[in-house]
């Protein structure tokens, strides 16, 4: 161990520490370092070194002081090595980062659209709206550039980069193509025009009216050119099967519909004649639900029935149709007052017709077509209750016409009975008036069949639960229909909006005030009012 005291005593030996030395540890004992490279190196070298000096050659520890020099010059090297690898990752860091840096606090490029190229390094550029004269990078080979690309432009409004065509684009369609070949757009009311000129890739492509392009945001230049294919969206597929048998009601209606339609194209030669120009077009207006789609559906299948009656040779002729003069338009709303009045004149649209509510009359008719004699109805409709039966006598049994007659008659009667329970709206107009609406007044054939369809889930329902029991459609399953379909049906607006209401009722907006409903609500709680006692 070493001894503080006596270090010359100490037993210590390279033996002790495992120490080897190298067999040129003479050459390197040689090997000092100058004045120069003793001042340049760390303290510790310097202790070593000042060691070495003073310690004789016949000294072992100085063999010690050799190996521990080299092995602190090692370190060194290695150290130094890696403090270079460190240096160069931080400056490739670095170097990044700045990259980064100036990469998120650079101005953003603008996009515009390319116009042309006055001259080998300007291009003509459109840019917000804007347009500017600008220059090109020098890197942009002018050659690569065609009118209508979109290109990219830095803070200096140098042109810096091209990105091609567009892919996206609103949609405009060619109303002329003038002499030059440049594109007129904007012929809908109330739009302006536009004069498109053609990109590089449309420059030889053949344009016509009524063709679709797609147009670059500024709406200088036709990018492309749309193919459009001829689609029947708004034609029926297949005729509606609906015959004038089928539409209750509108007897008056739907005559003066024949009038206008059938007579002229049903007897052509009769009505050239009398040089009668048959009408263009006529309006059916009037409140929802009463029939006005219904009878277009039907005008279209009652005229293909005659047409098949009629010769080949005439059904070919009329195959052949093509003019808009043989074409007869049919409008149909329940706001006639928003239509333009230019829709509306002689020449157009020559027949107005009007699509009135159904009235009693008109109501069982409509009944009649939803409530069959065919369908099941409940079994004390069938039974007279007033003929006179004995203990061995049936019951005379009422015929299911006669039954689902009276049904019809009990119903329509309860939907237009003018009482404290049948007020629904109250209407107010400008000259003071206050008119009080029943249900029939809002009666119509869509609220009818929606009856006739609740009373038949009510019947399904219960022999669903007692499939053993017949049952049918009772007098209870109509009367309740009625009621809920009034006070649940999605055709009346849930709110007071007289707006809303003006669309289902026969007034003129401009002389109505205010639209009140009578909430079912009020009529409960007057009823229970005027039964209590006191």
């Amino acid at each position: 161990m070493y001894d503080k005291k006596n270090p010359k005593d100490t037993d210590v030996n390279a033996d002790t520490y495992n120490l080897k030395f190298s067999e040129h540890d003479e050459e390197v004992e040689e090997e000092f370092p100058s004045e120069e490279e003793d001042m340049s190196s760390g303290y510790s070298l310097q202790l070593i070194h000042h060691l070495i000096t003073e310690t004789p050659p016949e000294d072992r520890r100085r063999r010690w002081l050799l190996e521990l020099r080299r092995s602190i010059l090692s370190d060194e090297g290695e150290f130094s090595e890696r403090i270079q690898a460190i240096q160069q990752e931080a400056l490739r860091i670095h170097a990044e980062m700045e990259a980064q840096i100036e990469k998120l606090t650079s101005p953003a490029n603008r996009i515009g659209t390319l116009l042309g190229l006055p001259k080998e390094d300007i291009a003509r550029v459109i840019v917000g709206g804007s347009e500017y004269y600008a220059n090109l990078d020098t890197q942009i080979n002018p050659k690569t550039l065609k009118k209508g690309f979109s290109i990219l432009l830095n803070d200096a409004f140098v042109v810096v980069g091209e990105l091609g065509y567009n892919d996206a684009g609103p949609i405009a369609k060619i109303a002329d193509v003038m002499p030059d070949g440049r594109i007129r757009i904007g012929q809908e009311p109330n739009a302006q025009t536009v004069i498109l000129e053609r990109s590089a890739d449309l420059t030889d492509v053949k344009l016509k009216p009524g063709d679709e392009v797609r147009v670059d945001s500024n709406y200088r230049v036709a990018l492309e050119h749309i193919a459009t294919k001829e689609t029947d969206a708004y034609a029926l597929e297949a005729v509606p099967n609906i015959p004038w048998s089928k539409i209750g009601g509108l007897d008056e209606t739907i005559q003066r519909i024949k009038d206008t339609i059938e007579l002229p194209i049903l007897h052509p030669k009769l009505f050239s004649r009398f040089q009668y120009s048959a009408p263009k077009g006529f309006l059916l207006h009037g409140p929802p639900g009463c029939g006005k789609t219904l009878i277009g559906k039907a005008t279209a299948y009652n005229l293909t029935q005659q047409l098949r009656r009629e010769s080949g040779e005439d059904v070919e002729e009329m195959d052949g149709i093509e003019s808009l003069q043989d074409v007869v338009i049919i409008l149909a709303t329940n706001r006639p007052d928003l239509i333009d009045p230019a829709v509306l004149r002689p020449g157009r649209i020559d027949r107005k017709i009007k699509v009135t509510r159904p009235d009693a009359d008109a109501a069982k008719d409509i009944f009649r077509i939803y409530f069959t004699p065919e369908l099941p109805i409940a079994a004390e409709l069938t039974i007279d209750p007033e003929a006179e039966t004995g203990d061995e006598t049936p019951p005379e049994v009422i015929p299911p016409e006669k039954a689902v007659e009276d049904l019809i008659a009990q119903v329509v009667d309860e939907m237009f009975r003018e009482d404290e329970d049948n007020r629904f709206l109250e209407v107010s107009l400008r000259s003071g008036r206050r008119d009080v609406l029943y249900r029939g007044h809002l009666c119509s054939g869509a609220i009818i069949e929606s009856i006739v369809q609740r009373a038949k889930e009510s019947a399904l329902k219960r022999a669903i639960q007692n499939p053993d029991k017949e049952s049918g459609i009772s007098r209870a399953d109509l009367l309740d229909a009625l009621a809920a379909e009034y006070h649940e049906s999605e055709i009346f607006p849930p709110t007071e909006a007289t707006e809303d209401w003006l669309k289902l009722l026969d007034y003129d907006p401009a002389n109505v005030v205010k639209i009140t409903p009578i909430k079912t609500e009020k009529r409960e709680r007057r009823k229970a009012s005027g039964s209590r006692v006191i």
